[in-house]
């Protein structure tokens, strides 16, 4: 069994035995949503051999028991590993340097059915200055039991926890024979070269990608794939699985006996896996091979290019999209904004803040991520990281109607440093006051909840008695005035916090990509440094109450470790 760290056990939802009925699970079931496309974090070298994290985006929209992972040898020295986990991360441990493994991950609902797969490729190409020993090289051939890892379901789901095989039949993880009978009684067919009549079949080529071109109006691409026949053995047929790692749903099953396949319809804007299977005459497996492509974005959209679904496509350093075409509310730790179609850019769904007479509440969305000092402050990531920058930006629209100039709140980025919500800083991205000269913008409100040295000062949230103030800035445009209201305005805010001893913490502003205001001196929290920035608030907290019942909508959410930016 896999490695379910202190960390899952500590979250878990399913006692051990749940976990082992989890691992089990071999149904598929293609309306279950499959997690998000796996991310690696690797730590430090050590010997030939590197731990990494792993983590991936919950499915949106349904209620995960568990998830089943496994591990498969593409290239490089020899390992494999599978497990089970009711979180989404993982940890794997003593991976071998220089090569590339297969990590494939699926959503269970309850024992009996779970999601296709998400798969992505891990690099341990590290350069070092020390290689592993006893490198195998793609073109080896060998009986090592690595090139199945426990079976293949030829259907996209990892058969190494127990699942069914490509056959039909459960795979108990021996491949020592793993070439089925000899190849020395067969022909060696469309797909397969003779290479030796006595030499047990091996995996094919890893596939590779050609990806046609893409007119306005297209909705999808044609994809040609193509791998290279195995090095040893010979290949009766192939067995073929493709699905999505992001964006439309796209699933492919098949078998060939030729070393090509044509898809003439893989959704544009969107990243798939394929793999491919060698079986020799007698339908034993020789091993798999896989890979990902992405398909381009469509062309001519219209309106804010790329952003009705820009989620789809994460850029490599965001934390958390959330684009609310897909429901993804589950994920925050506390949420109170629904989603609703047609009010979000372009027509496409976004989240509405509902002010009504008499109460200054409309909703908001609390987003946790990295390490938290509370579990009720469930990470959007891995929860291990300390983030001592981050830029966070949301669209924001006023309908044209709009009363009041600005709302007060709009968001905010914290530390929570304690159980009970102590906070260590606060950036406030609120309106101006009120009955002033900047009631129409918005304005960047710092604040610190240590002393200077860096001591945590406060006891609970907004504990404003113990917060160091450290001084206001507004935006030079005016979001809130009559030549505003009933557009879209892109947000964005970047906090970076001080060095221990130093002055040196910034907090800026853009609107539609516009530096708006900057503030670069700040000690946010003197050598403070047991948490880092760990959370963002949406926000429509109107301290004195809209004068009328209204609305206003925001929409593409993303927090990120560097700039975000609003689009084409």
């Amino acid at each position: 069994m896999g490695i379910i760290n202190s960390r899952n056990l500590r979250y878990a939802a399913l006692t051990t035995a749940m976990l082992g009925a989890l691992a089990g699970c071999s149904e598929e079931d293609s309306s279950i949503p499959s997690p998000g496309t796996p991310n690696f974090q690797l730590g430090t070298p050590q010997n030939g051999q590197v731990d990494v994290d792993v983590s991936w985006a919950a499915p949106s929209g349904t209620r995960v028991a568990g998830y089943v992972f496994n591990v498969e040898q593409q290239r490089g020295p020899a390992w494999s590993d599978n497990g089970t986990t009711t979180r989404p991360y993982t940890a794997l441990r003593s991976v071998p340097l220089g090569g590339e493994y297969l990590f494939c991950v699926r959503a269970a609902v309850d024992t009996s059915s779970a999601s296709p797969e998400s798969c992505a490729t891990l690099n341990t190409d590290i350069d070092t200055g020390e290689r592993p020993t006893d490198p195998e090289q793609p073109g080896d051939n060998d009986n090592d039991n690595d090139s199945n890892n426990g079976g293949n379901d030829g259907n996209g789901g990892s058969g190494g926890n127990g699942g069914s095989g490509g056959n039909g039949g459960s795979d108990d993880g021996d491949d020592s024979d793993n070439g089925g009978s000899d190849s020395d009684s067969g022909s060696p067919g469309n797909g397969g070269a003779d290479n030796g009549s006595n030499e047990p079949l091996s995996r094919p080529g890893r596939p590779e990608f050609n990806v046609g071109e893409v007119a306005e109006g297209d909705e999808t691409v044609r994809v040609t794939a193509s791998w290279n026949k195995p090095e040893s053995g010979v290949a009766a047929n192939y067995t073929l699985a493709g699905g999505r790692n992001q964006g439309t749903h796209w699933s492919f099953n098949n078998s060939t006996n030729g070393t090509q396949v044509v898809f003439d319809d893989v959704p544009l804007g969107g990243n798939y896996w394929f793999c491919v299977t060698s079986l020799d005459s007698e339908g034993g497996e020789g091993g798999r091979a896989c890979n990902s492509f992405a398909t381009p974005d469509p062309i001519g959209n219209g309106g804010q290019a790329g952003l009705v679904r820009e989620c789809d496509n994460p850029r490599p350093e965001w934390i958390w999209c959330d684009d609310f075409e897909e429901d993804r509310i589950s994920s925050y730790f506390e949420a109170s904004m629904p989603r609703r179609s047609g009010v979000g850019v372009d027509g496409s769904t976004g989240v509405v803040g509902r002010y009504v007479l008499g109460s200054a509440e409309a909703g908001n969305l609390k987003l946790a991520f990295g390490r938290t000092p509370n579990p009720y402050f469930k990470p959007v990531d891995s929860g291990t990281r300390n983030y001592r920058e981050v830029y966070w930006r949301v669209y924001v629209k006023h309908p044209e109607n709009w009363r009041g100039a600005g709302a007060d709140k709009l968001s905010r980025a914290t530390v929570f440093a304690g159980w009970n919500w102590q906070q260590a800083m606060i950036a406030h991205v609120w309106s101006g006051t009120q009955n002033t000269a900047n009631q129409y913008r918005l304005k960047l409100d710092p604040a610190s909840g240590t002393n200077t040295s860096g001591g945590l000062r406060t006891t609970r949230y907004n504990d404003f008695a113990n917060l160091r103030w450290l001084g206001a800035e507004h935006s030079k445009t005016q979001v809130f005035d009559s030549n505003h209201i009933g557009q879209w305005q892109c947000v964005e805010a970047r906090v970076r916090l001080n060095d221990a001893g130093r002055s040196n913490g910034i907090f800026q502003l853009w609107i539609n990509d516009e530096l708006e205001a900057s503030q670069t001196n700040l000690n946010w929290v003197g050598s403070y440094n047991s948490y880092g920035i760990n959370s963002v608030f949406l926000e429509n907290f109107w301290n004195n109450h809209s004068p009328v019942e209204q609305e206003r909508y925001m929409d593409n959410f993303v927090v990120s470790t560097d700039r975000i930016g609003c689009g084409e």
